[in-house]
């Protein structure tokens, strides 16, 4: 990895972390264990980028990511379904959806996009099971993607992702 980017990793990390400061979580308490990462992957017709997991002591928060359609915009010009599920392992328990995400039309289309900028967000309280999350358990972690294309056919990938940036602070 050379180090622009390596640069640019740290300070995408560095933006999640103060767009989730200011907008979306908890104050983070002076000397909290605060893990901070950012997923990437790709599948024949997807890209997912900046997909990012925070956990603090006392919250988990996830989503945000960039996801790219790799085809013509043609192709999904008339599509009328997308539905989306990321998915973890968590030790002792298995593999988790841990956020979906999706429409569908009748008659109509959902206007699918090339490119979109965030699939979405949660937040919540963090379990036991996610306080134990690894960087090796995160590396399993996938994104399933179905949708329509434009001639109403029915689609679905698997889009392995792999940790691109961490940071990790302990107390």
């Amino acid at each position: 990895m050379g180090l622009r980017h390596y640069a640019l990793c740290v300070l995408a990390v560095a933006n999640v972390i103060a767009i989730f400061w200011l907008f979306q979580g908890p104050r983070i308490e002076h000397g909290e264990k605060l893990d901070v990462f950012t997923l990437n992957g790709q599948s024949e017709h997807w890209n997912v980028h900046n997909y990012t997991i925070v956990k603090t002591g006392k919250t988990i928060w996830r989503g945000s990511a960039g996801l790219t359609y790799l085809g013509e915009e043609s192709e999904i010009a008339d599509s009328d379904f997308f539905y989306y599920q990321f998915v973890e392992n968590h030790p002792g328990s298995g593999l988790e959806t841990v956020l979906t995400g999706g429409q569908s039309a009748q008659g109509g289309t959902v206007n699918l996009p090339l490119q979109l900028d965030r699939l979405g967000s949660i937040s919540g309280p963090i379990t036991d099971a996610e306080r134990k999350l690894t960087k090796a358990d995160l590396n399993g972690s996938y994104l399933e993607i179905y949708w329509s294309d434009s001639r109403g056919e029915r689609h679905y990938e698997k889009v392995e992702l792999s940790i691109k940036a961490a940071l990790e602070r302990r107390p």
